[in-house]
This record gives C-alpha cells, structure tokens and sequence, in this order.
C-alpha cells in the first residue's frame, strides 16, 4: 500500500479551521433554544404538580401513591414463616427508592404543596384529633 490510498485523517483543528463561521452562531441558537425549551417544561411541570397539591384530593392520592410505594417505611421483608427473604426484601427496595425519587421530585417542583400533604397526611406529623364530647353524658 502507498501513501496515497490512506483516508486522510482530520483532527479537531483542521475542522474548526474549515467549518463556516456562522457555524457557532447557530450553534448558540440551538443552545439557547434547548435552554428555551427545557424552562418551558420545567414551568409547565411546576404548574401541573402546584395544582395537583393545591387540591386536598390531589395531595391525598399523590399520598396514597407514596403510600403504595413505602417510602416512608423501612423495606425489611421476610417470608410468611418469618425468615428473612432477599428478593422480597430488593424488590420492597427498589419500590421504596421509586416512592422516594417521587417524592424528592415533587418537593422540589412544589414545596409547600408537599409540606401540606405531610401534615395531612403522614401519621407523625398529623395533629391528634380533638376527642368529641358524647351528648347527654353528666
């Protein structure tokens, strides 16, 4: 083989040096609209999870989904005889990370959304009940 049949080999610098100078204009369009594009949808998430918890229905399903998923338990799982059961035991796992991978997400989208449905919701942080008065008691 010679010389000549060889593809010639063209680093970064020779294409830098032949690409039109436009190049990097349109370059920082395309950037700037991918920024552009990204907050569009990081607005509209936070509008669509602020109005979800902005609900108490809202803010009780997305409980019961946090709920379903453990997140605010301790994932230990053994068999109905009581010995401990490693693929029970991951499997409560990975739920748990998804509840809290939710949950993360959402605090961070509409924190005081989630606050609320904490107080409403998660047992150590719900105010007691008053106790009724029974009616014709002395």
């Amino acid at each position: 083989m010679s010389g000549d049949d060889e593809p010639e080999i063209i680093g970064p610098e020779a294409a830098d040096d032949e690409a039109p100078a436009d190049a990097a204009a349109a370059d920082r369009g395309a950037y700037t609209r991918k920024l552009n594009a990204q907050e569009v949808r990081e607005r509209e998430s936070q509008h669509f999870w602020r109005s979800v918890f902005s609900v108490p229905v809202g803010r009780r399903e997305m409980w019961a989904v946090l709920e379903r998923c453990g997140t605010f338990e301790t994932p230990f799982a053994a068999s109905p005889t009581g010995f401990p059961d490693p693929v029970a035991a991951w499997h409560r796992a990975g739920q748990h990370s998804l509840g809290n991978s939710l949950y993360l997400s959402w605090l961070r989208l509409d924190p005081d959304g989630v606050n609320l449905m904490l107080r409403e919701h998660h047992p150590q942080l719900k105010k007691p009940e008053k106790p009724r008065k029974k009616r014709g008691a002395a």
